[in-house]
Formats: structure tokens, C-alpha cells, sequence
């Protein structure tokens, strides 16, 4: 309890004293044990400290005491840091198939140093992040403590290219950290690195495009004497369907007389992407729809036909969809013409005559129900025989 030490924060511990000799006698010189502020010296102890001695506190045999001495001694503390901050650890997670679609990534670099880091140091401009299409934006960053301190670790949030990771984005990107961007609460700087740390985008695209819907219209009366119907397909992918696969080749359609011709093919977008729809244009059997075509008509999608950008197929589908054709005929067929000869003294004594009908349908007559009963001659004596007819 001798003496006090106090410094730019405050007093110091005396935790202790020794002496060169234990009896009495003079000179004696006692050697003081000052606790360093907080536990040990660093540079947050730099100032200057000054001792002094207590009065009533150092006395001779004879009880005479030693004089106080605001001013005993003192010393400095002039801890400069030269020592920069360092990269204790970096890494950044590899980009793959199940990645495919999230926005952005996470890098993660923990900073340490000998005294503290500056946390405020930390941002968004720390580093650059460089893959095969160019930069990368780093749009955010937070920290697992916002004071100053050691070690600190800072998670920065990186953005996808075109907004998403996809297959387009495959290959390898490099992390640096830029000059002058972390301090020390001192104001070192962590040293720039080219090449902190990396990653790998690898997303094999192995899923293969589906046809999310198809559909065909009925035939019925109101299509007679159409040259063709429209087959709709909408195929989509997880990525995106190739535009150019889609022709007229696609799909096969096949009735009652057989196989009908796919004669053309239109798309709602003719870039690829997903979904995408197709509109297929199949010709009626003979030129139009009639009658004659009624039955079942099936859409069957051949195999490697449509694909998606990456090359897998939409599986092959033999029911695709399907149709009907149920054309009713409700038109009689009618006399387009009647005619026959009158009879004067030029035909005395020939046998007979002919009388000649012209009979019309909108679809066709059927010629077996043509025989000499279908009409009657009658005259002034009667009715006549009809013999015959051709």
C-alpha cells in the first residue's frame, strides 16, 4: 500500500512487494508488482503513468515516515502495432444441380489480428468474385459480431449470373480480397489476395423435358369440308426447351384409312425457353372432312424428337392424345333434274320410252337404292310398267 500507479484509464493494481533484505537496516530497496491493466500490456494501455508515494506508509525504527511524493517516479507504455490482420479462413460452397434456381451463394472469410479488427472495416467492396462470364455482383454482407474484436467473420452474399444459377452458369470462379479493405482497429490493413479462395459451378442437366399438356379438337358437322384440325402440345423443361427440335416430324396421327399428314408446325415463341407450345396442323383425309372420315384418330409422339437445350428428349409417347370424327348426315340427297320425251307420231309402234333423274347429295348417292321402283308413270288408261332403269 506504499505507492499508487495510475495511468491514462485509471489506477493500477500494487499486488505485490519485495524486498533485497527482510531486517532492518539501510538502504532497503523494495521492488513494487503492478498489475498491467485489463491482465497484460497492449496498445489500448499506451500513455503515460505516474507513481506515487503515500505518506504515513515507509517509517524508520524510530517511527519517523518517509514523505509523501505525488511525483515518486513514472514511466511510459508505448506499445505501437505494427502488426497487420490476417485471413485466418475462407471458403465458399461448390455450385450444383440442387443449387439450380437460388438467387445467390455465401462466402464466408474469418479476420483475426493481434489486437482487434475493425469491424466497421468489413463491406460489401472487400472482395471480387470472377467467374467464366465476368464478375459477379457481392451484394451484402454481415458479420457474426458487429463490435471491434478478434476474430470476426464475415459472410458475404454473392448474386447468380442472370439472376439464378443454371447450367449456363457451369465453371470455375475465383474470390479476391482487395487491397486496403479490412483494418485493424490500428489501421493495418489485411493484405490483398488474388486468389482467396474459389468455387466450382458444375450442374449437369440430366432432366429431360415433359409435354405438360396436348390436346385435339372433335371433328363433328360443323368442320365438313375443313382441309385440317390443330393439334396443341405444350412441352416444358427445367431449364429451358429447345425451339429448333419442334417440326412437323414430332408427332403422328393415325385413323380409321390410317396415317394422316402432318403438314406444318407454330410456336408461341420461337427462342427457347419453357414452357413452350406447339401447334400442329394435320390434313384432312382426302382433301376435307366428311363422312367418310368418322372414327377414333390417335396422336402418338415419336421418340428424340423434341428436346431440351441441353439435349435430353421428351419421352416418347404412342397416346399422346386423340380425336373423333363423328360427322352425322342429316342432308337428304335431292332430284337435281327430271326430263322425258313426249311421245308423237315419229315414235308409232316403238316399244317404249325413257325418262332420265338426276339425283344430287352433299355427300354422296348411294346408286344400290336405284331400281324401277322408284317412281310411277300413269296416263289416261292407267299406270304404266317401268321396266328397267340404268
Amino acid at each position: 500500500g506504499d505507492i499508487t500507479v495510475t495511468g491514462p484509464a485509471g489506477p493500477l493494481a500494487v499486488t505485490g512487494v519485495s524486498l533485497d533484505s527482510n531486517s532492518d537496516g539501510t538502504p532497503r530497496t523494495a521492488t513494487y508488482t503492478v498489475a498491467a491493466p485489463g491482465g497484460s500490456w497492449d496498445l489500448a494501455d499506451s500513455g503515460a503513468y505516474t507513481v506515487a508515494l503515500l505518506t504515513d506508509e515507509v517509517f524508520d525504527t524510530n517511527g519517523n515516515a518517509v514523505a509523501a511524493d505525488t511525483n515518486l517516479t513514472g514511466f511510459a507504455v508505448d506499445i505501437a502495432d505494427t502488426t497487420a490482420p490476417v485471413v485466418q479462413s475462407a471458403s465458399a460452397p461448390a455450385i450444383d444441380a440442387a443449387d439450380t434456381g437460388n438467387p445467390d451463394t455465401q462466402i464466408t472469410v474469418t479476420f483475426a489480428d493481434n489486437i482487434a479488427v475493425d469491424a466497421s472495416s468489413i463491406d460489401s467492396g472487400d472482395i471480387t468474385v470472377t467467374g467464366p462470364a465476368g464478375p459477379l455482383a457481392v451484394t451484402g454482407v454481415s458479420l457474426d459480431s458487429n463490435s471491434d474484436g478478434t476474430p470476426r467473420t464475415a459472410t458475404y452474399t454473392v448474386a447468380a449470373p442472370g439472376g439464378s444459377w443454371d447450367l449456363a452458369d457451369s465453371g470455375a470462379y475465383t474470390v479476391a480480397l482487395l487491397t486496403d479493405e479490412v483494418f485493424d482497429t490500428n489501421g493495418n490493413a489485411v493484405a490483398a489476395d488474388t486468389n482467396l479462395t474459389g468455387f466450382a459451378v458444375d450442374i449437369a442437366d440430366t432432366t429431360a423435358p415433359v409435354v405438360q399438356s396436348a390436346s385435339a379438337p372433335a371433328i363433328d358437322a360443323a368442320d365438313t369440308g375443313n382441309p385440317d384440325t390443330q393439334i396443341t402440345v405444350t412441352f416444358a423443361d427445367n431449364i429451358a426447351v429447345d425451339a429448333s427440335s419442334i417440326d412437323s416430324g414430332d408427332i403422328t396421327v393415325t385413323g380409321p384409312a390410317g396415317p394422316l399428314a402432318v403438314t406444318g408446325v407454330s410456336l408461341d415463341s420461337n427462342s427457347d425457353g419453357t414452357p413452350r407450345t406447339a401447334t400442329y396442323t394435320v390434313a384432312a383425309p382426302g382433301g376435307s372432312w366428311d363422312l367418310a372420315d368418322s372414327g377414333a384418330y390417335t396422336v402418338a409422339l415419336l421418340t428424340d424428337e423434341v428436346f431440351d437445350t441441353n439435349g435430353n428428349a421428351v419421352a416418347a409417347d404412342p397416346s399422346l392424345t386423340g380425336f373423333t370424327v363423328d360427322i352425322a348426315d342429316t342432308t337428304a340427297p335431292v332430284v337435281q333434274s327430271a326430263s322425258a320425251p313426249a311421245i308423237d307420231a315419229a315414235d308409232t309402234g316403238n316399244p317404249d320410252t325413257q325418262i332420265t333423274v338426276t339425283f344430287a347429295d352433299n355427300i354422296a348417292v348411294d346408286a344400290s337404292s336405284i331400281d324401277t321402283g322408284d317412281i310411277t308413270v300413269t296416263g289416261p288408261a292407267g299406270p304404266l310398267a317401268v321396266t328397267g332403269v340404268s
